[in-house]
């Protein structure tokens, strides 16, 4: 009973999480990608990276969001099981369970994946140029914090750029 417990509620959080997500991208529209976009020219104008270092960090990046892409839709996917799942009349313990661990392993998926891409840009940077990338992300999360509405939620800012 706790383990489905715990299962609804991490689906529920997660259901949340992905329409706010959603709804705060669609209320700020351009304005504030302007804002991200000035704040990341700022930042690789002083990484001051070369162009083999450019090649490399655009390389990382597609195959990434390529990546991306389908550990997306395999999350969807998941979802969309365990959905069917619950609105069956008697769905199983061990089938939901089975379900839910299955969605959890294609999170932890996406979470490994967007780590050791976040991994692979910062070993094409030098010592330098890591430390410059560190002040330029506090600032960036300072200003998330602050928020354009006081309290820095909603605001569909990430306080990271395209790498």
């Amino acid at each position: 009973m706790r383990t489905s417990v715990i299962a609804l509620i991490t689906i529920f959080l997660f259901a949340t999480m992905f329409v706010s997500e959603s709804n705060a991208q669609g209320r700020m529209g351009k304005r504030q990608g302007m804002r991200t976009g000035q704040n990341c020219t700022k930042m690789f104008t002083a990484l001051n990276l070369t162009d083999t270092q450019k090649d490399k960090i655009t390389s990382l990046r597609e195959s990434h969001q390529k990546a991306m892409i389908d550990l997306r839709a395999q999350v969807q996917k998941d979802m969309l099981d365990l959905k069917e799942l619950k609105t069956n009349e008697n769905p199983s313990r061990n089938d939901v369970l089975s379900a839910v661990e299955k969605l959890n392993k294609s999170k932890d998926a996406m979470a490994l994946a967007r780590a050791n891409h976040q991994m692979d840009v910062r070993e094409v940077l030098t010592l330098e140029q890591r430390k410059t990338f560190k002040e330029f992300q506090g600032q960036m999360m300072g200003k998330h914090r602050k928020g354009m509405r006081g309290n820095g939620m909603g605001n569909g800012y990430r306080g990271r750029c395209n790498f």
